[in-house]
């Protein structure tokens, strides 16, 4: 970036209509007044950040934008800050002239700076992060089953009442949420699980803009209670087509969380016994062990995409491991690259177990040498040492012997695949 053409500056909701006009042109999808609105109340707008053209002393016109959210981001054994990325752009009139860049640096100043040694995102276009450092952290599959397929009996499933409703935010935000909130807590907690941290977010769950909806009916809300309380939801709406007199509509479950198996497979049951629909396509970002997988009875009809989820990008190395619980004992030293965090790069000990964990500066000759990009794949407890080195992407000193590949796979390793529900 140009510091003679532009400069950074910090964005307050004085001026949302100019920040959403960017975003507009960079994601190429119209945004009407009530959307600018809402959108206007999920931003942390203390987090927004743009480049502007030098005009003088006054303020400039904007040609890029970020913001970021502030999560207590679960991690395998524990929680961490993290700042979640989200709604980046550059006006295309403007690109390849390092505004991204500038907006990135910016960023990951401002994660340290804040305490906050994790950065997330969803990427729009998935070449652009690793750039900048970021792994794809948390994998995602999306199925496609169709209607009345048939899953295995769990004994106290049939207990769950299930009732339908239209998804009215004044009725039903608070119960959503607190069933989405305590779905990121305990043990059963999925590493990665982000919550709503602004009215916004949480208003943006229960949004149907006609604009959207297309030919699909207005949202509905499926909830679940288990002895008559309330312990699971599920976002969904049906799209009405008939051939030949035949109804073969779709449905499409937007978000679907529950607090034990019995409510996630009663809300699944319902969900595929809908009327007047042939198929029925689950949430984009379902986790890759979500348990609908072994319910199907027969899971080749699912038609599963993968795809990724979560990109993570470690900004304080020590902090961001200290935060975390590893899956086994281990004692290994790591050479990291890192070519935007000079502080990260260099040789690191890893010692740690299922009480403890720390990462250190060290002299010592390394185990293993890796980029950034994937120790940030490793930590939310997803992706494979050993297909990492298989790739290249993780050497070991001794290739002849696997043993440090083992001893890094089973520490980083978490019993439960990290999943995320909320787009962010």
């Amino acid at each position: 970036m140009n510091e003679s053409d532009y400069r950074l500056v910090e964005v307050g909701p004085d001026r949302a209509e100019e920040y959403w006009g960017i975003v507009q042109w960079s994601f190429g999808a119209p945004s009407s007044p009530a959307e600018v609105e809402r959108r206007r109340r999920s931003l942390d707008w203390s987090r927004t950040v743009g480049c502007e053209t030098c005009a003088g002393t006054g303020p400039g016109r904007l040609v890029a934008v970020s913001t970021s959210w502030r999560f207590d981001l679960p991690v395998p054994g524990g929680r961490t800050p993290a700042a979640g990325l989200t709604w980046v752009g550059v006006h295309p009139e403007r690109r390849r002239q390092g505004l991204l860049r500038a907006l990135i640096a910016r960023h990951l100043a401002d994660c340290a700076r804040r305490g906050e040694p994790v950065s997330v995102l969803t990427a729009a276009e998935a070449p652009i992060y690793p750039r900048f450092g970021y792994g794809q952290a948390i994998d995602r599959v999306e199925l496609t089953i169709p209607s009345r397929a048939g899953l295995i009996s769990l004994p106290g499933s049939e207990r769950i009442a299930v009732e339908l409703v239209d998804a009215e935010a004044e009725r039903w935000s608070d119960q959503v949420e607190s069933i989405h909130q305590q779905a990121g807590q305990g043990p059963w907690a999925r590493p990665g699980w982000v919550p709503c941290v602004t009215s916004g977010m949480v208003e943006e769950h229960f949004e149907d803009l006609p604009e959207h909806r297309g030919q699909a009916e207005t949202l509905k809300l499926a909830l679940a209670y288990r002895e008559g309380r309330p312990s699971g939801y599920a976002f969904f709406q049906r799209t009405p087509k008939w051939v030949h007199g035949r109804a073969v509509g779709a449905a499409q479950i937007n978000e679907l969380v529950a607090l034990d198996p019995l409510s996630a497979h009663a809300l699944w049951e319902r969900m595929l016994d809908l009327d007047l629909v042939e198929q029925v396509t689950s949430p984009l970002h379902l986790p890759v062990d979500d348990p609908i997988l072994d319910w199907l009875v027969d899971p080749r009809c699912a038609q599963p995409r993968w795809g990724d989820a979560v990109w993570l990008r470690l900004v304080d190395l020590p902090a961001a491991w200290a935060a975390r619980r590893l899956s086994a004992p281990v004692d290994l030293v790591l050479e990291v690259t890192d070519q935007l965090i000079e502080a990260n790069a260099g040789r690191w000990r890893l010692v740690g177990g299922p009480d403890r964990t720390s990462l250190t500066r060290t002299d010592q000759a390394p185990d293993l040498s890796l980029d950034i990009k994937e120790l940030g794949r490793l930590y939310l407890g997803g992706g494979s040492v050993g297909a990492l080195a298989q790739a290249g992407l993780i050497t070991a000193s001794d290739r002849s012997d696997p043993a440090a590949l083992a001893r890094l796979d089973a520490a980083c390793h978490h019993w439960l695949a990290p999943g995320l529900t909320r787009l962010f």
